[in-house]
């Protein structure tokens, strides 16, 4: 709970600094619009994105993980160094602006020292997990007070010239001796720096300091070189480059706070050195100066060669530079790769070689071998042993549990081996050098980087093993419960045994657990179709020697007996039904103590689903009356033999291939005949599938005969403006919008408006205003459908569209 309220609380402080520093920053554009000269613009929009950037990163660094407490450090820290250079660009015009606008300009102006006060806060709390010191904490605490003060006698020093303050004989003096404050704040950040990477809990953590490291000197080095190349009467014509290089701080520190693993930064170094080098990289480094020299070019053309080269000699030396590591940038590239990386280089040579002989091994014994022999070729040690840490001895293991580089144990060099997760994976044990020499730190480090890939190589072969070996076992266990396989591909079903499909080549997969030929007198062939209740197969009847359908229920329904239930149904339902537009029903069946199947005529053609998402439109009326007369047929013909569908959706009707329609699907099925029990419907359960569910049954009413219709009224909307009629993001819109919006079709021709005038009596809210049955439906809607020229789209969407049947608590 507290940890809550201090991020809720973080949070909001972000957005009110996020919001006071968009302030200040549009009110330091307008002085720049004001006051500013024409050619300082580039350096200025370039310190300002720089700026910007700072201010972004801090924020975003704050809204990732406002829990840790370093975090919120580093995010205000980095927020208020934006700001602080955000203020600099304007430090010039400062004199010169109104009282107003130099009133405002003091007050918003905070981010000295408060950069300071996060900034160290940041560095006593990083890298997480270093042990706490007193010492720190007392430091930090003090800082805070001290920066608070500071900024507040700044506020008064700086306003005094508009507010009629007295002089404050002392405080004027700590005030004009402030850059004091900024050495020791400085200081005390180095000390809590090294002194928590000294203390840091891994090798992790040491990555994350040296990252923060690297980006302050690289964004701070050029400064201060620039600045003391000034002290020494040299100008080196820096300004912009200690300014752009100022970027790489940001994005080291939000890399180094935030990310959940870092990369070493020599590994990160090198890898973009390399790709520096890449040509294409530095075709844009040659471009970048000699595009700035066409823009000096034009604008003054009246300058001397002598001007344009001489005077600006770090673009002349960028462009030189640039231009001959492109001639040379792979013997550049080696070179620099030989000098600076050379043990880095030294292990790519080595485990290039290794990891191609150690992929190829079969066992750890044959991974051990291919490890020495390299080793030996490389370093001649007198003895190289490759140890698990379950054999390996105790006194062994507690030397190098926690350490990251190799280390002395009994004369030998013990280097570990650690994994991804820098668990302890293996250890090699290397003697003496056979030369007698002793093991350099070049060596250790050459080893280190050697130990780390081998770890990887052999965590990810372990891995592979134990996956196989599980699935091997799984497989072997499953198999005997579960005869049969299937193709993911294609469907097709297999014996269990098999490893691949015959068909496709594909790796087959454990099938439903039911044997592949059921009760003996019917044998699974392909699976054409899978539901939330089973799945369906194309089949042969053994007996009669015949194609067909065979659906399944197992799986996640195996143990809801209302399913068990529903499913009976269905064959019940559909056997009653002789007609030649609904799906006939050969067999019925029990699977076990809680599966059941059911038999019916196997159908070629495709679901007016998969035909309405073909078309991806509307459907011209006259083509839906064709499909929705043989419908009407068949769900009248049902209604006739007491069943209410309670169902029907475009997923549930089948176009066959010879032109003919299918109704499918009465496992919700109501049959009204006395006798028969009326329907597996629980009290507070809603039986349907959103968007074609009648108004009524939101409510709680029974569904009869009409609710189907309700739904085929649906359909027809569907079909012919290619949207489903209602709309919601949930269960609750699409029920507000069911209950309460009335449909209509777009369009003023009079045949539209009869069409229209029959579907709203098709979807009337109250089932009374509807047709009292699917046959008088029929009688005025097919005539108004042929009659009526086809529609435009009227941009309607399904919220849930295709869903399965839905069981709503």
């Amino acid at each position: 709970m507290h940890n809550s309220i201090v991020e809720r609380r973080f949070r909001i402080l972000l957005a009110v600094v996020g919001a006071l520093g968009a302030c200040f920053t549009a009110f330091v554009a307008s002085v720049l619009v004001r006051f500013g000269s024409p050619r300082a613009l580039p350096e200025i929009a370039i310190r300002a994105l720089v700026s910007l950037l700072l201010c972004a990163v801090g924020l975003w660094i704050g809204a990732m993980k406002p829990d840790s407490r370093a975090t919120r450090g580093a995010s205000l820290g980095m927020f208020f160094t934006g700001m602080l250079w955000v203020r600099d660009s304007i430090r010039d015009y400062i004199p010169i602006l109104p009282p107003v606008d130099a009133i405002a300009f003091y007050a918003f102006d905070v981010a000295y020292p408060l950069h300071f006060v996060f900034g160290l806060r940041f560095f006593v709390e990083f890298p997480p997990g270093a042990p706490p010191s007193r010492f720190l904490h007392a430091v930090r605490v003090a800082n805070d007070w001290i920066g608070v003060s500071l900024l507040a006698l700044a506020k008064i020093v700086e306003l005094r010239p508009f507010v009629a303050v007295p002089p404050l004989g002392p405080l004027d003096v700590v005030y004009n001796n402030r850059s004091f404050y900024t050495s020791a704040a400085l200081l005390a950040m180095l000390v809590a720096g090294v002194r928590n990477y000294r203390k840091a809990p891994d090798r992790g953590a040491r990555r994350r300091v040296r990252w923060i490291v690297f980006g302050a000197v690289v964004a701070l080095a050029p400064e201060m070189l620039a600045k003391l190349l000034k002290a020494l009467g040299h100008d080196p014509h820096l300004d912009l480059f200690t300014v752009v290089v100022v970027a790489v701080m940001p994005i080291t520190f939000a890399y180094a706070v935030v990310k959940h693993q870092v990369l070493d930064i020599r590994v990160v170094v090198r890898r973009g050195i390399q790709y520096l080098l890449a040509r294409n990289v530095l075709r844009v480094l040659v471009a970048l100066p000699a595009l700035a020299l066409v823009v000096d070019v034009a604008l003054d053309p009246n300058r001397t060669i002598r001007q344009l080269f001489f005077d600006s000699w770090p673009r002349l030396l960028l462009l030189v530079l640039a231009a001959l590591a492109l001639r040379f940038n792979a013997t550049l590239a080696r070179f620099v790769d030989r000098v600076f990386f050379r043990e880095a280089v030294s292990a790519d040579d080595v485990l290039e070689r290794m990891i191609v002989r150690v992929k190829a091994a079969d066992s750890f014994a044959d991974v051990s071998s291919v490890v020495a022999a390299e080793l030996e070729t490389t370093f001649h040690p007198r003895s190289i042993e490759l140890l698990l840490p379950e054999v390996a001895p105790s006194d062994l293991l507690s030397r190098v549990a926690k350490a990251d580089q190799p280390v002395e144990h009994d004369g030998a060099l013990a280097i570990p081996l650690r994994t991804v997760d820098d668990s302890l994976g293996g250890i090699i044990l290397l003697g003496k050098k056979s030369s007698g020499e002793s093991w350099g730190d070049g060596d250790r480090r050459l080893l280190g980087a050697i130990a780390a890939q081998v770890g990887t190589v052999l965590e990810a072969r372990s891995l592979r093993e134990r996956v196989a070996e599980e699935r091997r076992v799984s497989r072997e266990a499953i198999a005997r419960l579960n005869p049969m396989t299937e193709c993911p591909r294609c469907g097709r079903c297999d014996d269990a045994g098999a490893e691949t499909c015959a068909e496709d080549g594909a790796r087959l997969e454990l099938g439903l657990p039911v044997p592949r030929t059921i009760d003996d007198k019917y044998r699974l062939e392909r699976r054409i179709g899978r539901g939330g209740m089973g799945a369906v197969y194309r089949a042969a009847d053994l007996r009669l020697a015949r194609p067909v359908a065979v659906k399944v229920l197992v799986g996640g329904r195996l143990g809801d007996r209302n399913a068990l239930k529903r499913f009976e149904r269905e064959a019940r339902a559909t056997a009653r039904l002789a007609h030649p537009g609904i799906v006939a029903v050969h067999d019925f069946g029990r699977i076990g103590q809680e599966g059941a199947y059911l038999v019916m005529e196997l159908l070629e053609g495709a679901t007016l689903r998969a035909e309405l998402a073909r078309r991806a439109g509307p459907v011209p009326p006259p083509v839906a009356a064709g499909w929705f007369a043989p419908i009407f047929d068949a769900v009248a013909a049902a209604h006739g033999a007491g069943v209410v569908h309670r169902d029907l959706k475009p997923e549930n009707v089948f176009l066959v291939g010879d032109g003919g329609v299918k109704v499918l699907d009465f496992g919700l099925a109501r049959l009204t005949q006395p006798g028969e029990g009326s329907s597996v419907t629980v009290p507070g359960v809603l039986l349907g599938t959103l968007g074609y569910i009648a108004p009524e049954q939101f409510e709680g009413k029974e569904a009869d005969a009409r609710a189907d219709v309700f739904a085929l009224g649906v359909m027809m909307v569907e079909a012919v403006t290619g949207g489903l009629p209602f709309r919601g993001r949930t269960v609750a819109e699409l029920a507000a919008s069911v209950m309460r919006d009335e449909v209509h079709l777009r369009g003023d021709d009079p045949a539209i408006r009869a069409l229209d005038a029959v579907l709203g009596r098709c979807l009337a809210r109250d089932r009374r205003k509807r047709f009292a049955s699917v046959r008088e439906m029929a009688d005025a809607v097919l005539p108004a459908l042929r009659r009526c020229p086809p529609l435009l789209s009227d941009g309607s969407t399904a919220s849930l569209p295709h869903a399965d049947t839905q069981l709503l608590e």
